[in-house]
């Protein structure tokens, strides 16, 4: 069986950003960017970005798509992001920041490069 790669179908969504709104959201208000940082598509979130994608759009749970790279400790997408002007301060609906959620999930290279970027503890 022949799988595409995992990068998300890039070639497919460089196909179909002619003409979308690159910021729409899901049922739960997830935007492609916030997916594809969720998932780790690197590639992907530079194509987003790259598209105008808007970063500091929140979801229902009120994260953006550099709260979610955070968890998942994904440095390359954490400063793609923070190139992107992403919001250092922005707070989900426990009132974490990006860097207090690295911070929970142990990932220390995200950590010191949200302390870097001027990322708040609170």
């Amino acid at each position: 069986m022949n799988l595409p790669p995992p990068s998300g179908h890039l070639e497919i969504v460089r196909q179909l950003l002619d003409g979308v709104d690159i910021n729409h959201r899901d049922a739960s208000g997830m935007t492609a960017l916030s997916i594809a940082s969720s998932k780790g598509f690197v590639k992907m979130v530079r194509l987003l970005l790259d598209a105008g994608a808007d970063p500091d759009i929140k979801d229902a749970f009120k994260c953006t798509a550099l709260m979610y790279a955070s968890d998942r400790g994904d440095e390359r997408i954490v400063r793609l992001l923070l190139n992107a002007r992403a919001d250092r301060q922005a707070l989900d609906m426990l009132g974490r920041t990006a860097l207090v959620i690295a911070s929970h999930r142990r990932h220390e290279d995200v950590v010191s490069l949200l302390e870097r970027a001027g990322g708040r503890w609170f």
